[in-house]
């Protein structure tokens, strides 16, 4: 990457800061898993090298600063696109480990002055008080600790979750009145909807592997409501994974709140001209890992509903529907397959998720199934799994990294002897030896998914 490349994508310093913060979370990445000898690593580094110093050039600062969900560089917030939402949460997790909120580039530096600061992180980032760099001294690059600020931010994230439950609870609430509205020949409060749909975009930030542990919640036959609740919080999720504008992400949560109402008659005034430009980014994405495991062959009756999933938003992979249509039509079939409501006809939630990719062609547009697999992963969060210690657990997030689709973090609820245990194990940082066997059906083991992953 030459500077004079850089110098052409300044662009208000946003571009330069989204470059700068893909370039550190890959060579801390890199330096966390490789021995610094490795020659992998020697171009990742000349790139860091190039993008450090021109940010001082234009900038005369080059500081990544984190505070809750957002990243800063230089303290104006950085704009996500698709690419870059990743390395934020791979920084992000980096800080959180090293409990520091600031990573600063003091002046111009070299090759030796960043594999000097990647020894110097790979050394703590390993030890078991990872904290203690922010005292070691290391040349032109300087560690900021938490605040208090940011401590008390902290010590209120259960606040911040409280707050979301009670959103998601409101939403189905007025979703519900709007129904009842309806039924009743009465016009519905619509912009009640959407003030309620604007809450639960603005409340989920940073919390999102909780906002689809509510969807998983248990609900009856016929709840309408809970569905188009249901349907609406991953396409939220889908859309902010994209790196869409906030206009948008209220736009495509409203809709999915009416999709099954308006029977694919959704609002033709909202644009997806910005939705067409960012699904265009996952034509990049490297499926082969994920259909590795879409192999099992599903019943037919689980394949009627997402047939019927597809003839309530009329959208295909074949151009019909809109864009925006096309995008719900993917998870409201994954609600209507792993919600309890259907009775026998539900299936498991990763079984739903091969189904969307192997037994439906022609149904859902390729490019919405891809993105739907990456904000909830191939094995979605809330998943019940049997590991190969014979522990039993629940799928908590996503990973990060597409090559770690099968070995997310898992919350576990039974250990290899059968008895109670809850703790949080990572397969992605653990041996091969401990692998996901198998899914379990949730509902058959009695097991409420909801209170475990909200707990």
């Amino acid at each position: 990457m030459s500077t004079a490349t850089l110098r052409l994508q300044d662009d208000d310093g946003q571009t330069l800061g989204r470059q700068l913060l893909t370039q550190t979370a890959l060579c801390l990445k890199l330096s966390s898993i490789h021995e610094l000898s490795n020659a992998a690593l020697e171009q990742p580094v000349a790139q860091w090298v190039a993008i450090v110093n021109e940010a001082l050039r234009l900038r005369a600062a080059a500081r990544l600063q984190t505070y809750g969900e957002s990243v800063f560089f230089n303290n104006e917030i950085v704009k996500l696109n698709y690419a870059s939402y990743e390395s934020a949460q791979a920084l992000r997790k980096v800080y959180a480990r090293l409990e520091i909120s600031e990573i600063s580039f003091q002046a111009a530096v070299t090759g030796n002055h960043l594999r000097a600061f990647m020894q110097v992180f790979q050394q703590y980032y390993r030890s078991p008080t990872p904290g203690d760099i922010v005292n070691h001294k290391i040349p032109r690059i300087a560690l900021r600790a938490i605040t208090d600020g940011a401590t008390s931010a902290a010590a209120t994230d259960v606040g911040a979750r409280d707050n979301l439950v009670r959103v998601y609870a409101r939403l189905i609430l007025v979703t519900s009145g709007c129904l009842n509205a309806l039924e009743s020949g009465r016009p519905p409060r619509l912009a009640r909807l959407r003030r309620a749909a604007q809450s639960l975009a603005q409340a989920s930030l940073g919390h999102d592997a909780l906002l689809l542990a509510l969807t998983r919640m248990e609900q009856s036959a016929g709840e309408l409501a809970t569905h188009l609740v249901s349907v609406a919080a991953m396409t939220l999720l889908m859309v902010r994974r994209l790196g869409g504008s906030r206009r948008l992400i209220s736009e495509c949560c409203v809709a999915a709140l009416v999709h099954d109402v308006a029977r694919g008659e959704l609002d033709q005034n909202i644009d997806t001209t910005e939705m067409n430009a960012l699904l265009a980014e996952q034509n990049h994405i490297a499926v082969e890992a994920m259909l590795r495991i879409c192999r099992r062959n599903i019943s037919p009756r689980a394949l009627g509903l997402a047939a019927t999933a597809y003839e309530c938003t009329q959208a295909s992979s074949h151009g019909h529907g809109n864009m925006l249509a096309r995008l719900i039509a993917v998870p409201c079939a994954f609600d209507l397959m792993t919600s309890s409501g259907i009775g026998e006809t539900r299936i498991r939630p990763d079984h739903a998720m091969r189904l969307l990719f192997t037994e439906a062609p022609g149904r859902f547009d390729e490019n919405a199934v891809r993105l739907f697999a990456r904000t909830l992963g191939l094995i979605p969060v809330g998943t019940t799994v049997r590991l190969s210690g014979g522990h039993i657990g629940i799928v908590m997030d996503t990973p990060d990294e597409i090559s770690c689709y099968d070995r997310p973090r898992i919350k576990v609820i039974v250990d290899d002897r059968g008895e109670p245990t809850d703790f949080v194990m990572d397969l992605a940082e653990l041996a091969d030896s401990v692998h996901i066997v198998g899914s379990i059906d949730a509902y058959d083991a009695q097991l409420n998914v909801p209170h475990f992953l909200l707990g």
